[in-house]
């Protein structure tokens, strides 16, 4: 199964989401998509809604990731 996360090309960092910290520099931080059409409607969104957030350099781009169990650990 495929999700998908919005990244920016120059910064490399991670769309969080929506409000103040909007984007993060560590790949957990992603905001995770199930469906491509909400990826694709949120990407739409970072691209329309960034000249308001002082965000120009931003250039998201939608990546399509794989989240797999890799081994039960004993604990």
């Amino acid at each position: 199964m495929y999700y998908y996360i919005i990244k920016d090309r120059n910064t490399g960092n991670y769309y969080r989401g929506k409000g103040v910290n909007r984007w993060g520099k560590f790949y957990n931080q992603a905001s995770i998509f199930r469906v491509l059409g909400q990826a694709t409607e949120s990407l739409e969104h970072v691209k329309n809604t960034r000249k308001f957030h002082n965000e120009l350099e931003v250039d998201p781009v939608l990546v399509r990731i794989v989240i797999t169990e890799v081994e039960e650990l004993e604990v």
